[in-house]
C-alpha cells in the first residue's frame, strides 16, 4: 500500500507539474504578447508625439514667415470675407492690425476694390482655376484714400473641384507708379523742349 500510495502521489505530482508547466508557458506567452503590445504602443505614442512636435515646428515656421513677410498676404472666402491676413497687408491698407482689418472689412469687393465689376471678374477667373499675376490697380485704404498695389491670387479647391477660398498677395506699387509717372512727365517735357 505504501508503494502504491507513493506511486499515486508521484503520478499526481507529475500531472500537477505538467499543468504548472503548461500554465507557466501560457503565462510566459501572455507576458511576451503584453511586452510586444507595450513596445508597439510605446512606438506609436513616440511617433505620434514626434509628428505632433514636427507639425508644431512647421506651423510655427510658416506662421513666422506669414507674420514677418513684407508683402501683404491674405486668404478670403468667395463672398470676400477675410479668413486671414498678415500685418503687412493691414499696414498697407491703413489698419493697425490684421485682427482689426478682419473685423472691419465686410467684403473685399465692397471695402477694398474700387470697381465692383473688376472684383466680379477677378472672382470669376479665380473660380475657373485661373490666376491673377501682378495686376496693378488702385485699392481703397481704411481712411478712404487710394493706393497702388499689385495683386497675385489663385483659388483653392477641394478634391471634388469645389472652390473653397482664394489666397494671394497684395504688393505696394506706389513707388513704381510714381517713378513711371515721373518718367512719363520727364519724357513729355523733353519732347516739348525738343519741339
Amino acid at each position: 500500500l505504501h508503494g502504491q500510495s507513493n506511486n499515486a502521489a508521484v503520478e499526481l505530482l507529475r500531472i500537477q507539474a505538467e499543468k504548472i508547466s503548461v500554465f507557466r508557458d501560457a503565462v510566459l506567452l501572455v507576458l511576451i504578447g503584453l511586452a510586444g503590445l507595450a513596445a508597439v504602443l510605446i512606438y506609436y505614442i513616440y511617433n505620434r508625439r514626434a509628428s505632433a512636435v514636427a507639425l508644431e515646428q512647421s506651423e510655427l515656421k510658416h506662421r513666422r514667415i506669414f507674420e514677418n513677410a513684407t508683402e501683404g498676404i491674405f486668404q478670403a472666402y468667395r463672398d470676400g470675407k477675410l479668413i486671414d491676413a498678415n500685418p503687412a497687408l493691414a499696414a498697407f491698407l491703413g489698419y493697425s492690425s490684421a485682427e482689426e482689418m478682419k473685423e472691419s472689412i465686410a467684403s473685399l469687393q465692397e471695402d477694398i476694390y474700387l470697381d465692383p465689376d473688376l472684383a466680379r471678374k477677378h472672382y470669376m477667373l479665380l473660380s475657373k482655376r485661373q490666376y491673377l499675376i501682378d495686376e496693378i490697380y488702385q485699392w481703397r485704404r481704411r481712411d478712404g484714400t487710394l493706393t497702388w498695389g499689385a495683386i497675385n491670387a489663385h483659388g483653392v479647391f477641394d478634391d471634388n473641384g469645389k472652390f473653397l477660398y482664394l489666397e494671394g498677395t497684395l504688393s505696394d506699387m506706389n513707388d513704381r507708379v510714381r517713378a513711371e509717372v515721373n518718367l512719363r512727365k520727364a519724357k513729355e517735357m523733353a519732347e516739348l523742349a525738343n519741339r
